[in-house]
């Protein structure tokens, strides 16, 4: 998606592996930008390992990542940022796609995806 230089998603999407300078990403997922009202957010969880169906729809965001609480925020402003990239390090799980986040959003719709999960969650361990 192209956002104008400087604007919210321009911004989180530069911001993308910042701390990971020789990372490699993923070729046919590149990092991107997309607002929350963006149906290529769905997709963009879709993507990572690990990231099973939950039982309680509620749990997601600590079972499958922030991604798929995004729609529950109804935040028309918000915008958020992914980067997938591959584990080059060689060891046992090597060629593993992992995944960094950066969400651009209000204090609240922040606020809320820091919250705890719901006690009907189960624990992970």
């Amino acid at each position: 998606m192209a956002w104008p230089k400087g604007s919210r998603g321009d911004l989180v999407r530069r911001a993308l592996l910042k701390r990971f300078h020789s990372a490699r990403t993923l070729d046919e997922v590149p990092p991107e930008a997309a607002p929350f009202t963006s149906k290529r957010i769905a997709t963009i969880g879709q993507t990572q390992l690990g990231a099973p169906p939950v039982d309680h729809p509620e749990c997601g965001q600590w079972t499958q990542g922030v991604w798929s609480a995004i729609a529950s925020l109804k935040e028309p402003d918000g915008v958020l940022g992914g980067a997938f990239l591959v584990d080059s390090a060689g060891g046992a799980f090597a060629g593993l796609k992992i995944s960094e986040s950066i969400v651009y959003a209000s204090r609240s719709s922040l606020d809320r995806l820091a919250a705890d999960p719901p006690a009907s969650c189960p624990p992970c361990g």
